[in-house]
């Protein structure tokens, strides 16, 4: 698959997502007053929202949607549905989605058996219970909102089979996991909660506990006083509190109060936290940071060249930026090709061990014209194709994905090929240096020459240095080095923040799959950014921390999937049935194996290269040992009136003595440069870190590969008597997130403190 030839150019759309969870025993009489007060809490979400975006250029021109998400349970998830689908909510642009936590049938027999049971709690308790009338309007209002949905999702994926302790374990997994859902989809959450503890597991308490977890603002709605709302706020110093406590230790009396909970008597505290929270623009450091990353140059696409009277193939991505891509493939060429490992069962079945790397470069052209020349190119790959099934709904993440994927991959050459051309040319400038010296008796015309050369190189090294040094543009004392002839260009971070824009992407695929994607929490990635930014680049031994703009963009991207879509006729219902959870886990297992082969292989190339680099540096200093060791014996030898002047050992000696001089000189500079580039790539590391990469990606494949046929095994029909398909389907999607984050964060951390150098 190959990038589109127009790339975005501007931030996301920007989508702000209400969900809402509460009790399902809510007196009916007092749901017109609980829909108005949720109808008047999304009213001020959307003004505050269309007020606050248009404060700044970035955020302002960002196409606004408003999704509001509810399971459609009996009681606080049709009040909310209901609020949502009123003429004014429609009217300010918010459309209901839904999940269902099971098929529309057993649904209803699941809410009538919960509500039968809550009465009889009620009943025993001499407590007020629901007429029956009011519990079949419940159950029978689930598929009359499903109806009225923009978007519906049904798991599908199991049904009771009547051993009653399992299905009621199986059906309280289900219902955490839908709160689990609802929680990473949404930007506010609205709990209609009497505010004390949950009766069970995925009850409203522990939603509300996991949304102030993930960082997720909170409006509470007690339903006995459906006149007022609550603000319940993440907490900031990150200690983790059950949200019931947090409830209990903030309610009247008022002397009793904890004034440190971070609970606020109005609803619009929490509004604004969360649109504060969508916004990308509203801080004018990371609004600085942003503007650079959408002004970013296009990458230039390339036409490969092609047979006379064929069609040109599609243009695709390129740069020129040769000189790492040229070391490499020399380095694991020269003087005999480095050879791929085969495992036992590889040999066995009769591969040929292929090159760690062929040649990377292609005979290309611009796509705007010009003459053919080498260059290299990287078509847009995230190891499954438009259209697969199961993967429909992530789409949108993927021409900004490939955007952040081009400009990453054109400043990783770059920056590569950079700090190879600095070690580099140290080498030729010792060399001048040496050959001046040794030179300016016999030839003292050739001095001026060799100085010029020397002074050529450490110009050219220097400018490399100079325009693509680090360069924060939210940092006023840094700014100044962004404009002239030698401006730098903030290479390394301008590429550390695109990858991972990029790779943020290639995981939140796998949870758009599912229906569960959405923002992730940011406070822990910006704690290890901040940290991971206080290098030495400024040169004053102490840097300011950058700022932290990429995961606030990243997370825009992430929350624009719709929930999980058909292929063919991309209706507004979607059931993950047995048979879309097998295309769903196929597919998560052709992007582990994608991952998996590029591990393997970036394990073995890195650790070659690491090698034969280690050992050009030792033959360097051993040649350069060996000639001044044979100088010494040659010297010894005349010294001991061995060697007579003027004979042929005599001129051995004077030679091996210039050659002694240059080697120990020019050759430990080799070695240098080789350890340089050794050091600056990290490729023990790097080699060691994709080996284990690639060994818990094996793990990961072989539970796609069980559960697809797990999943084939139960089609067409919901499976029966045992577990459901979708938490194994969700586990394993979240830990291959995981597993690739975790990735991720180690290769930023490590090459977070490595910017471009001149030693």
């Amino acid at each position: 698959m190959t990038a589109p030839l127009t790339a975005p150019t501007a931030a996301p759309p920007l989508v702000f997502t209400v969900a809402i969870t509460g009790h399902q025993d809510i007196a009916a009489d007092a749901h017109p007053a609980l829909i108005g007060q949720i109808g008047t809490v999304l009213s001020l979400a959307a003004r505050h929202l269309d007020r606050e975006k248009v404060r700044n250029p970035i955020d302002a021109p960002r196409e606004v949607t408003l999704r509001f998400l509810s399971a459609l349970a009996p009681g606080a998830d049709q009040i909310g549905a209901r609020a949502a689908i009123l003429p004014e909510s429609a009217g300010a642009g918010w459309r209901l989605e839904a999940i269902l936590p099971f098929e529309t049938g057993v649904c209803k027999q699941l809410a009538r058996a919960a509500l039968t049971k809550r009465n009889a709690e009620r009943k025993a308790r001499r407590a007020p219970q629901l007429a029956p009338a009011d519990i079949t309007a419940g159950v029978d209002g689930i598929a009359e909102l499903a109806g009225k949905a923009g978007r519906v999702l049904t798991l599908a994926d199991w049904q009771p089979s009547g051993d009653a302790r399992a299905d009621e374990d199986w059906q309280a997994r289900r219902y955490a996991t839908i709160g689990q859902m609802l929680v990473r989809r949404a930007d506010l959450l609205i709990a209609l909660w009497d505010g004390t503890p949950p009766r069970g597991r995925g009850g409203t308490a522990d939603v509300v506990t996991e949304a102030l977890r993930s960082g997720v603002p909170v409006v509470w709605i007690d339903p006995a006083k459906p006149a007022s709302s609550v603000s319940l706020l993440p907490r900031t110093d990150g200690a983790p509190m059950a949200a019931s406590d947090m409830v209990r230790l903030w309610s009247p009396p008022a002397p009793a109060r904890d004034k440190t909970a971070p609970v606020c008597d109005k609803a619009c505290q929490a509004i604004d936290l969360a649109v504060g929270q969508v916004l990308l623009g509203n801080d004018d450091a990371r609004a600085i940071c942003i503007t650079r990353y959408l002004n970013e140059k296009p990458p230039e696409q390339w036409i490969e060249s092609h047979a006379p009277g064929e069609n040109p193939p599609d243009p695709v991505p390129g740069d020129t930026h040769r000189a790492y891509a040229r070391m490499l493939y020399w380095v694991l060429q020269y003087p005999k090709a480095a050879l791929r490992q085969l495992t036992k069962a590889q040999r066995k079945a009769g591969k040929i061990a292929t090159e760690l790397r062929t040649n990377p470069f292609r005979h290309a052209r611009p796509a705007t014209g010009g003459w053919y020349r080498s260059a290299l190119l990287y078509g847009f790959w995230f190891g499954v194709k438009r259209g697969d099934a199961g993967t429909a709904n992530a789409a949108p993440l993927l021409d900004y994905a490939a955007q952040a994927d081009a400009l990453a991959t054109r400043l990783s050459n770059q920056y590569r090929s950079a700090y190879v051309w600095i070690f580099l040319l140290a080498p030729p400038a010792v060399t001048c240096a040496v050959l001046s010296a040794l030179l300016m008796f016999d030839f003292p015309k050739s001095k001026p020459i060799l100085v010029l050369i020397e002074l050529g190189v450490v110009l050219l090294a220097t400018a490399i240095f100079m325009t693509n040094r680090a360069n924060d543009p939210a940092d006023r004392h840094s700014r100044r080095r962004g404009s002239g002839w030698l401006h730098a260009q903030d290479t390394h971070q301008r590429w550390l923040d695109a990858r991972l824009i990029a790779e943020s992407q290639r995981s939140g695929q796998l949870l758009a799959w599912a229906g569960f994607s959405g923002r992730r929490p940011l406070e822990a990635a910006a704690l290890e950014d901040h940290e991971e930014h206080h290098d030495h680049s400024h040169g004053a031994g102490h840097a300011p921390p950058r700022t932290v703009w990429a995961p606030h963009f990243a997370n825009a991207i992430a929350a624009l999937p719709e929930l999980p879509i058909d292929e063919v006729g991309h209706g507004p219902a979607t059931a993950m049935t047995p048979a879309r959870i097998a295309a769903v886990a196929r597919a998560a297992r052709t992007v582990i194996d994608d991952q998996m082969v590029y591990h393997e292989l970036n394990h073995q190339r890195l650790e070659a290269l690491n090698h034969r680099l280690d050992t050009i540096s030792l033959r360097a200093i051993q040649w350069a040992a060996g000639f001044s060791l044979a100088f010494l014996v040659l010297w010894t030898a005349y010294a001991a009136g061995l060697i007579e002047p003027h004979s042929p050992a005599y001129l051995l000696k004077d030679a091996v003595g210039y050659v002694a001089a240059f080697a120990g000189a020019v050759l430990p500079a080799v070695a240098a440069a080789a350890a340089g580039i050794r050091f600056q790539g990290d490729f023990e590391r790097f080699a060691m870190r994709s080996k284990d990469t690639a060994d818990r990606l094996k793990a990961l494949a072989k539970r796609a590969a069980q559960l697809e046929q797990r999943a084939a095994d139960c089609d067409p029909n919901p499976c029966k008597g045992q577990p459901p398909l979708f938490e194994p389907l969700l586990d394993l999607l979240l830990d291959t997130q995981g597993m690739l984050d975790e990735d991720l964060a180690d290769w930023r951390f490590a090459y977070a403190a490595r910017p471009i150098t001149l030693g």
